[in-house]
């Protein structure tokens, strides 16, 4: 899935790392819909990292203490100094949830 991914979507500057605990880990479902679901979230991924350098992708299998299988993507970036003050200043703009519902 990952290869599929990078292939759809040229990343270079991306790095995936994945770990599945146990290593023979099963998980029982429709192989093409979890296929689905996690190209998806892959590409999402890519996306959101954007041109931003350093960016990196995990992606962890593991099992819970009911043994449901869980699967997470996380997405991690360098971001500039500038661009999180962008963001700052664009959640600090936005109204309070109170002051929306009285206008």
């Amino acid at each position: 899935m990952v290869e599929l991914t990078r292939h759809q979507n040229p990343c270079n500057h991306i790095t995936f790392h994945t770990e599945v605990t146990p290593a023979d880990l099963i998980l029982h479902a429709d192989e093409n819909l979890i296929s689905q679901v996690v190209i998806n979230l892959l590409k999402n991924a890519v996306q959101a990292i954007g041109n931003q350098p350093g960016g990196r992708i995990a992606i962890q299998a593991h099992c819970n203490e009911t043994e449901e299988v869980l699967i997470e993507i996380k997405t991690m970036a360098l971001l500039s100094l500038l661009k999180l003050r962008n963001i700052y200043s664009s959640l600090s703009l936005r109204p309070k949830k109170e002051e929306a519902e009285s206008d």
